[in-house]
């Protein structure tokens, strides 16, 4: 019996099935081409800086919102740069720089499911309460979140807008 015929039965000269033995080979023939890219990739950076591929995985409302003019800049700075954009929830982004589908992640939510990934802070993503001059809680300098769930929620209004340090995050 040939080491083939182990990993893939015949019947005459066509492949039948494939092994439990087989599956586990083709498993771990996938890691190892995984692995062969990731190398590629890894010298290519260092050969040419400039050049390449950047996957970004990131929520809708960063997509939309915040990273736009971020992009804009880093495709004027960065033209040979292949920039590619996977847009999840906080889980499937997550998800997908911990199993190397993604360069890093950008997202509000803590991701401390993932004990593989570091989190380090990017920009700051300020929260507003938003009040006509005549509200009561227009007179102060700074809401507590009991203040907040002492007005009623008709009279409130969150508005979210992005600012920026001096540094971006890509």
């Amino acid at each position: 019996m040939s080491l083939a015929s182990r990993f893939s039965p015949r019947s005459g000269k066509h492949l039948t099935q494939v092994t439990p033995a087989g599956q586990e080979i083709i498993r771990i023939a996938r890691e190892v081409l995984s692995k062969v890219d990731a190398i590629k990739s890894v010298a290519g950076e260092h050969t040419w800086p400039d050049k390449g591929s950047l996957y970004i995985a990131t929520t809708h409302t960063q997509a939309r919102y915040a990273l736009p003019g971020v992009i804009k800049g880093f495709i004027e700075r960065y033209p040979r740069v292949s920039l590619h954009m996977h847009q999840g929830s906080p889980t499937q982004i997550a998800e997908a720089v911990s199993k190397g589908n993604a360069d890093f992640a950008i997202a509000t939510e803590a991701l401390h499911l993932y004990d593989d990934l570091v989190m380090l802070p990017c920009y700051h993503w300020n929260r507003s309460i938003v009040v006509t001059p005549e509200h009561p809680l227009a007179a102060k300098s700074s809401v507590t979140i009991e203040e907040l769930a002492a007005v009623s929620a008709g009279d409130v209004y969150l508005w979210l807008y992005r600012t920026f340090r001096t540094g971006y995050c890509v």
